[in-house]
């Protein structure tokens, strides 16, 4: 007898696509007790093109240090809180107003735009974001964007050529987009972090934007900000406290290498007055601190080794103190010792001090002051101080590295006598400082605190997350080329899950679910999704009055399901045992906190209770079915070029290696590649503009420019650069244009199988090794797989006997047929159900059941 659930029946209740109850008569279990099983499911699968998750789909950026205010829009030019913020003083004296500014910009019913601006810390934030919005076409996606999504900008950012299909971002801020519309618009993340920091935003749709209600009287300007944001509790707090740096000077005295800690004390924050930060007192401070640490260790270590007497001290007092005020009065009334501290109008620098044309005037300070008739004492020390020590390095800490612009390590050169520039920055400083204190990041200052560390970031890279969406930065004035088209269904659900409440438990993870089923979301667009089980699972049923039904994504979350034909859903039931199935999970989030190591391709799952098996023999599982993301196509040990440049002062050698990535055109995997060259050159310092690939005629074409270029054997055959695996390596000299001689194939070295290795069963033979093997997998042709999952159901079972016969930790590994572990992309995870059966011999029967569960 069959049992349809449908979502167009109402019980008393309101019903959705994805969540609906039926009533059920009594007259279907007259024939009880039986099993169920799900035998086809219909599905309409409309779902919106941008689904909103709780989060904002675009930050804008703006800091006036890096962006111009001639790029903002004429409406928020004509805002007083963005005129008033472009005129903070970011030079010498540093000034900025105690004052907060915040409003909504009123665009439209199904979006939200709302924006900050923080004189204080010099900077606003603008948040966008929609309602579930559901596009039609690729034009309608970026015409609505541009419309709705960046009031801020004058020139609208999001830039589509519909007759080539071609997606480019440039915009003259810094942006975040969320990995939805990231991902809508074509467009993925070259580096991910391993761990990114959790940003929590406020509602947006469920709050009433209203005039903030503070008291009438306050104790300061501050106190008032206090109340509109949470970030200036802590800056209160940081008023109180100063900040102590570090900077350590390495130098060489007569050969000898020295060095010397400095302590230097800033005060950051200023509660009260509108001049946050003096530069030129900054620098005569440190200055003095650098020059009496040095002078101090200096004579220091020389007492240590010339003998005087007590009048060699006295001629030594009296004398000293003029050549260091004339020393001091040469240098302009500043001198740091090893290196100066200058500010000349709006530049900044760190001078060394031990140049030729120094060295000259201190030379006539020497002739001046009669020193070669002066004690020995008096004569080494000036010696040592400013004619036999050169700086070689400093070394700052993270706030001083922050604060000047500089790299944790500044190394000097010997021959050379030249300034070093600084790209001196208070809001970037007291940013960075503020952030500290917070032990979650607040969402109004992780964008600019993020904004500052990727200022020379040319590369889509993620930064924080939500609890259900990633930001990525997009950088101002940098060009950004879509790596796919415009992809319409590229947030729909993976999997589907069908959950009900009329069903027995089964294991999920790390805890237990009453999960029907679940299959892939392998369709197009506007079809209806049709879902044929070939193996179903049969379940216990319980008698309930009521069949509820819920239609889960592969997170086991909520389906955001629009308009669309009413959901149906075939029942068969069955005199078949019931199964009892388990699904591991390679990003159960409980199994994460215990085996924090688990990866897409190698994970643990500790069950919610142990499975005993008394009589283990009798016992074997079956892998049902697996879901699992794309393979990788591009490989690091596949994939990488080896790049050497001669110069006149050598020759500079690096490789660039690609990362792991799915890429399906070879437009894609071009532009991509041309990105990671361009980055690593860039960090070598390499002089020269980096090799450069095209495509022409549906073939590659690469330029060398000034550089030798290696290309590994594989990549030159998914390149088409040969057609044949080669022995030996092929380097292409510098200035040279080399054609393809063969059409790309992308997918070359995608593996065509998947070995799934398992502590829970028995060893198998392969070959001359002996692994748990619980089963082989196809892989299909990743280029023609529909969805971002791949789904594989088998109809017969394998029927492995089980190793163990206790189990509560399931161990899988999963690797390709050379033994390295299988690549995925990294925004999904791995699903694998298994079936657990003990075999029962009758008179000519085998049946099943499931094991003890205590």
């Amino acid at each position: 007898m069959s049992l349809f659930l449908t979502s167009d029946e109402v019980s008393g209740k309101y019903n959705s696509r994805s969540n609906f109850s039926n009533s059920i008569s009594p007259d279907f279990f007259q024939d009880s007790p039986f099993n169920i099983s799900l035998k086809e499911v219909y599905f309409d699968p409309n779902f919106p093109s941008l689904p909103f998750l709780n989060a904002p789909h675009i930050i804008t950026l703006v800091d006036p240090n890096r962006h111009e205010y001639e790029d903002l829009s004429e409406d928020i030019r004509d805002r007083r809180a963005f005129t008033t913020l472009f005129t903070h003083d970011n030079n010498r004296q540093v000034h900025a107003s105690l004052k907060i500014d915040k409003d909504y910009i009123e665009m439209l019913d199904e979006s939200r735009t709302e924006y900050e601006v923080h004189h204080r810390l010099n900077y606003a934030i603008c948040i966008s974001s929609l309602k579930d919005v559901n596009f039609k076409s690729s034009s309608e996606v970026v015409s609505f964007l541009n419309k709705y999504m960046f009031p801020l900008h004058s020139t609208k950012p999001l830039i589509y050529e519909e007759k080539i299909q071609k997606l480019t971002i440039l915009s003259k801020f810094d942006m975040f987009f969320s990995q939805s519309l990231l991902a809508l618009l074509g467009l993925k993340s070259v580096r991910t972090a391993q761990i990114l920091p959790l940003v929590n935003f406020p509602p947006v749709f469920d709050r009433v934007p209203e005039e903030i209600q503070m008291a009438e009287n306050h104790r300061d300007s501050l106190a008032r900000m206090e109340e509109e944001s949470i970030l200036y509790r802590n800056y209160r707090q940081m008023t109180r406290h100063d900040l102590k740096c570090e900077m350590i000077m390495h130098y060489r005295c007569n050969g000898v290498p020295s060095r010397v800690s400095i302590e230097i004390i800033i005060k950051m924050f200023e509660a009260k007055k509108p001049i946050v930060f003096d530069f030129d007192k900054h620098f005569q401070y440190v200055n003095k601190t650098l020059r009496e640490n040095f002078l101090t260790s200096t004579i220091s270590k020389t007492m240590d080794y010339v003998h005087f007497t007590r009048s060699d001290i006295l001629v030594f007092k009296n004398t000293w103190g003029r050549v260091i005020d004339k020393v001091i009065q040469m240098n302009l009334g500043e001198w740091g010792g090893l290196i100066t501290f200058q500010s000349q109008d709006t530049s900044k620098m760190i001078v060394p001090f031990h140049n030729k044309q120094n060295l000259d005037m201190v030379q006539a300070i020497a002739l001046d002051e009669n020193l070669s008739n002066s004690p020995a004492i008096l004569q080494e020390s000036f010696n040592n101080i400013f004619f036999a020590t050169k700086i070689e390095q400093i070394e700052f800490d993270e706030t001083l590295c922050t604060l000047y612009g500089l790299n944790k390590r500044l190394i000097f050169n010997s021959d050379s006598d030249e300034y070093i520039p600084l790209d001196c920055n208070y809001f970037r400083c007291a940013r960075r400082e503020l952030e500290k204190s917070f032990d979650h990041k607040p969402y109004s200052l992780a964008p600019a605190t993020q904004g500052d560390k990727m200022e020379n970031s040319n590369m889509i890279e993620s930064v924080f997350r939500t609890e259900r969406e990633t930001f990525h930065f997009l950088k101002a004035g940098q060009s950004y080329g879509g790596d796919e088209d415009i992809n319409l269904a590229c947030n729909d659900p993976k999997l589907i899950f069908v959950v009900g409440n009329f069903l027995q438990h089964s294991l999920y993870g790390s805890r237990q679910e009453k999960i029907i089923n679940f299959f892939p979301m392998n369709h197009k667009k506007d079809d209806l999704l049709y879902h044929n089980f070939k193996n179903p699972i049969c379940l216990n049923i319980n008698q309930e009055p009521n069949f509820h039904i819920k239609l889960l994504d592969q997170n086991l979350r909520p389906l955001k399901a629009g308009v669309g034909i009413p959901t149906l859903l075939s029942f068969k039931k069955t005199s078949k045992k019931n199964m009892f199935p388990v699904t591991v999970v390679s990003s159960d989030a409980e199994n994460l906190k215990l085996y924090p190591q688990n990866s897409s391709n190698c994970f643990t799952n500790k069950l919610s209770f142990p499975l005993i098996f008394a009589d283990r023999r009798n016992w074997t599982v079956s892998l049902r079915c697996i879901a699992f993301p794309k393979l990788c196509n591009i490989t690091p040990k596949n994939c990488y070029i080896d790049l050497k440049e001669i110069t006149d002062e050598g020759e500079i050698e690096m490789r660039v290696v690609m990362e792991a990535s799915y890429i399906s055109n070879i437009h894609s995997l071009v532009a991509y590649i041309n990105r990671s060259m361009e980055a690593v050159v860039r960090d070598s310092f390499a002089p020269s503009p980096s090799p450069k690939f095209d495509v022409k005629n549906e073939k590659v074409v690469l330029s060398t420019n000034n550089f030798i270029c290696i290309l590994s054997q594989p990549l030159m055959l998914i390149l088409g650069m040969t057609h044949s695996f080669l022995d030996n390596l092929v380097i292409y000299p510098e200035k040279v244009v080399i054609e393809g001689v063969a059409k790309p194939e992308l997918f070359l070295y995608q593996p065509k199988e998947i070995i799934a290795i398992s502590n829970i069963v028995e060893e198998s033979f392969y070959a001359q090794t002996r692994p748990n093997i619980l089963r082989i997998i196809p892989v299909r042709n990743q280029e023609k797989s529909l969805g971002s999952y791949n789904f594989i159901e088998f109809q017969e079972p394998d029927n492995i006997k089980l190793a163990i016969d206790r189990i509560q930790d399931i161990e899988v590994k999963l690797f390709t047929r050379k033994g390295d572990f299988v690549d995925f992309v990294n925004e999904n995870d791995v699903k694998i159900q298994l079936e657990f059966k003990k075999k029962q011999k009758g008179n000519d029967e085998v049946t099943w059941s499931h094991p003890f569960l205590p």
